[in-house]
Parts: structure tokens; sequence; C-alpha cells
């Protein structure tokens, strides 16, 4: 297993490792929301207002408003009717995953989060294509009562967006749930960062689920379920939701009041996207990216390389720490144009 690179401070660029600064390219602050001034100034506006935490049930009589405002924004920024938060992205796949497991057929894309896995599930089947060609098979040869179809929408680590398109051939005649985990494409893909919600098809017999991280573009601390009124109901009546803490109303503050930095960062971080892999172009057969602001470089021996001009790279084991590490390239809207430049030569002279 690679060496643990541990850090004492972080810019969104820049590290500090043994009081050395590092360029960094690595996490999924995609957005550069933590580092961001404006938003801190909010954030501490917030904190002002309901507290550095808020610890009741949202059960409770009492409840901050700015729940409901922000859930409505956020339902509105997928497309969604309705929009739940919660303190995490795993929390969200875990409540969800709670409202099926125990009565319908489950269909669970390989690679899925574990916070959308049963308990002890085992695939097998290996790739993605096969998955999707089982399921269509199985649904038009079987009449289940209630199907739910599990998919994320991309493979962060390898840089790759999972086609949806064959979701268009789902049969109409059955009772269906499409639940995705848009936990790196919401906030970041899309208009208003949308995400893929708008690739999922619309049918009076397809209900829609979405479940996404907010820690990831949005730099939010919580999770998000999105999809019918209904549903939100359901989940909100659930006694794991009911028992737990919400996320810090402070950042749902911040969120609500930061629409145009959210804007203005994703299009920075297109801009710089596209100047690096411009860049890159002649190493298109050894990195690869399918239009992500996240480049898989097919070579692990590179890491040690860059770590000697003073440049990190998210580079680990997986899925297990027995396996090989997985090297990427992941830019964030804080990077400047002499950032990835000074990337992108180191990379041509060793790749």
């Amino acid at each position: 297993m690679p060496e643990k690179l541990i850090i004492s401070s972080h810019t969104g660029r820049t590290v500090l490792r043994n009081n050395e600064e590092f360029l960094v390219f690595a996490g999924t602050a995609y957005l550069g929301i933590p580092q961001n001034e404006v938003f801190r100034k909010l954030l501490m506006e917030g904190f002002e207002r309901f507290g550095t935490n808020y610890g009741s049930s949202r059960n409770g009589n009492v409840v901050f408003d700015i729940y409901e405002e922000a859930e409505a924004k956020l339902a509105e920024m997928v497309g969604s009717d309705s929009a739940l938060t919660v303190s995490s992205g795993m929390l969200a796949g875990q409540l969800v995953l709670r409202q099926f497991e125990d009565h319908a057929h489950l269909f669970i894309s390989p690679g899925i989060h574990p916070a959308l896995r049963p308990l002890n599930y085992q695939s097998r089947i290996q790739t993605y294509e096969h998955w999707t060609d089982h399921v269509l098979k199985e649904l038009k040869s079987h009449k289940f009562p209630e199907a739910v179809i599990f998919l994320n929408t991309i493979d962060i680590l390898q840089a790759k967006r999972y086609d949806l398109s064959w979701l268009q051939n789902l049969p109409n005649d059955l009772r269906l749930i499409i639940v995705i985990d848009d936990s790196h494409g919401f906030g970041l893909i899309g208009e208003q960062g949308a995400g893929h919600w708008p690739q999922l098809p619309k049918s009076p017999t397809i209900e829609r689920i979405m479940v996404s991280s907010m820690g990831k573009a949005l730099g939010l601390p919580g999770g998000i379920i999105a999809g019918s009124e209904n549903r939100v109901n359901k989940i909100k009546s659930d006694g794991v939701f009911v028992g737990g803490s919400p996320l810090v109303p402070a950042y749902l503050h911040a969120f609500v009041n930061a629409q145009s930095i959210y804007e203005d960062e994703r299009q920075k971080l297109r801009t710089i996207r596209t100047h690096f892999a411009i860049l890159i172009d002649s190493l298109k057969k050894t990195i690869t990216s399918e239009g992500l602001p996240v480049f898989n470089i097919n070579n692990n021996g590179i890491t040690e390389k860059l770590l000697h001009h003073h440049i990190l790279l998210s580079s680990f084991p997986y899925p297990t720490p027995q396996s090989e590490p997985v090297t990427r390239v992941v830019l964030n809207s804080t990077h400047t144009k002499e950032d990835v430049e000074q990337l992108a030569n180191a990379l041509l002279t060793y790749l």
C-alpha cells in the first residue's frame, strides 16, 4: 500500500507537508467551496443566526425554517417534486435502501456505493454492460410486483460516466423504481448543477429517486434524497430519520445564498479543465477522462516522480487495500492556469 501523505493545511490548490508546500490534485471539492472566502462569510452568518450545531430531531415541535427553504431550492435545482436533507450521503443511501430491501426485487449495479448495497450482498456480474443486459432480460421475462434499480452515474475512480440511455428501454407494464447515486454529478454537471436527473425516463410506471452526498461539489457536510413528495414523506416517517440529527443549519443558510458562487465556480472549473485537456492531448492513451474534472492515469509510478516536483496526485488501492493503486488527477476551480501547466509539463516529461 502506498505511503499515506499526512498534510497540515489545505488551501484548495496547495497543501503543507512537513512544512513544505505542494501543489495538490486530489480530493472531491470540485468547486473549491471549502476554501471560498465568500462562502465562508455566508457560513459565518449562518453560525451567528443558527449556532454551530442543531442536535434535535427534524420531527420535533421546534424546527428552523432554513430546512424547508433549502430543500425547496434543492428540489428546484434537481428538477424533482421534493427533496430531503440528512447529515451525510451515507445516511441518504441507507434511508432509501430501507424503503425497499425487505420486500422489493433489487437490481444492484456493479461498483455501487455500500450505502445502497444490502449487507452481505455479492454481485455475480462483473461489468456494467453485462449487468444492464441482465436487468432488461429479467424485467421482460418476470412480472415483479415491485423492482428497484440501483445504479451509479459516474465511476469517479476510472473517470468514466455510465451510459444511462438503456433506461429508456425499460418495460412500461411494471412498477419500477430507479435510484441513482449522483454524488459526483450533482452540483457539478448539467444546467445549474442538476446532475443526471434529467436523463432519467419520465413514465407514470417509473418512480425516480436520487441520492447524493453534498460534500463534493456543493461543499456541504450532508446528503440529499430527491424524489416524489410521497416518497420523501415516507422517508420522513422512518425512525432512523426521526432519531437522527440533521445537517448543520448554518451550511444550508450558506447554500441558499451561494447560488451565484456555485455557477461562477462551475464556469472556472470548465475553463481550467479544458485548458488542461488540451495540454495533455498527446497523452490520451495513458490519461483518460469523459468530460469530468478527474483524469485517470494508467501509470502508478508517476506519483513518486511528481512528488519530487512537489506535486501530489490522488493514488490509493481500490476496491481493497490489496488492490493496485488507482492514480488520478483531480482538478478543482481553485487551480490556476499556471498550476495545470506545471502539472502538464511534468506529465509530458515522464509519460
